[in-house]
Parts: C-alpha cells; structure tokens; sequence
C-alpha cells in the first residue's frame, strides 16, 4: 500500500494552481487517504475525496469559496519545503571552481585534502 508523501506536522509548501491567492507555507494537521469518492467526516463536515491517493487539512483556516468549510487539498499542491545548505553560496561556488575535491567529513565540515 503506498504511503503518504508527507507527514502530520511536517511543514509543506501549499501551491494551487486553481486558488493562488492561497499558495504558502503550512503544517500538515491531518491525512486522509483512498480511491476518488471516499466519504470521509473531518470535524463533523463531510468530506469526499475528489482524487485517489492522499488528501491533506493543513493548519491554515482556508475557507472553501463554495461552501466556506475548511479545504482538504490534494497532495498534487503540496510541495517539500527543503532545508536550506550548509555552505553558502561564495563557498559553494569556490568549491565548484576549485581543481581540489572537496570530501565531507563525519563531523559535518567539507575539506580539501592536503596540498
């Protein structure tokens, strides 16, 4: 069975492309998943997926322009929010125009191996 691609809490960027206005970056607060139909009861409102696979309430109060009930999105609008690197990008590109490999060490630190 597949899992879903995010999990509750993981903070996610929400990009919609029929509701734009809503695109940022939100907590995952609940997972719903199954065929395209199934009913679901989410806070007392009923729910029905509308695609197969994985839907997500997110921590955002978005209200529903139809109905004005909280959206479940789906996971197609949902993006990973990756953690920023750990070199900056003058060091970055030193490193890239550099002739010297650079190796990254168990503690973290990236070095040049000796001269």
């Amino acid at each position: 069975m597949p899992h879903p691609k995010y999990e509750i809490g993981e903070v996610v960027l929400l990009r919609s492309v029929e509701l734009p206005h809503m695109n940022c970056e939100a907590a995952v607060l609940k997972i719903y998943g199954g065929p395209a139909g199934t009913k679901i009861d989410h806070e007392g409102v009923g729910y029905q997926l509308s695609v197969g696979g994985f839907s997500y309430f997110l921590d955002k109060d978005f209200p529903s322009p139809e109905t004005g009930n909280q959206i479940m999105w789906a996971e197609s609008a949902l993006r990973k929010k990756h953690q920023p690197g750990e070199m900056g990008f003058e060091d970055l590109m030193f490193s890239l125009s550099s002739p010297k490999l650079l190796t990254l060490q168990p503690d973290g630190v990236v070095a040049a191996p000796p001269l």
